[in-house]
């Protein structure tokens, strides 16, 4: 009996070791994955960096109105001035109407006149 208590404990040992080893090396896959994650996000970090500098540098008032004005006979636009622009009051905002228990019921009788009942 104790020879087989001792194969036992020398079968769950060897599990665990083996398991313990499988955790270890699958570990160490994670880790060098998400330090190459690390790495891809700072290279993208610094690519939207210079492309957001570019994109300023490309939208200079100064430039898109010299570009307005050379291709105004093609594109037709307008020279950009403080004129072009209007106040926010300007702009009429739709309000949506609010429907109150009168309005519901009227729907309700259209809708059973449409069908035919008629009460």
């Amino acid at each position: 009996m104790r020879y087989f208590v001792y194969i036992v404990l020398l079968g769950c040992l060897a599990f665990s070791a083996a398991w313990a080893y499988r955790v270890n090396y699958e570990t160490r896959d994670v880790v060098r994955n998400l330090k190459a994650l690390q790495v891809e996000i700072a290279k993208q970090e610094d690519k939207l960096i210079m492309l957001e500098g570019e994109w300023a540098y490309l939208n200079r008032p100064e430039r898109l109105s010299s570009l307005a004005e050379h291709f105004f006979s093609h594109l037709l636009l307008m020279p950009m001035s403080s004129e072009n622009f209007a106040e926010v009051d300007a702009i009429k905002i739709k309000v949506p109407r609010e429907l109150n228990q009168f309005d519901d019921k009227n729907i309700l009788d259209k809708a059973k006149v449409k069908d035919g009942d008629r009460r």
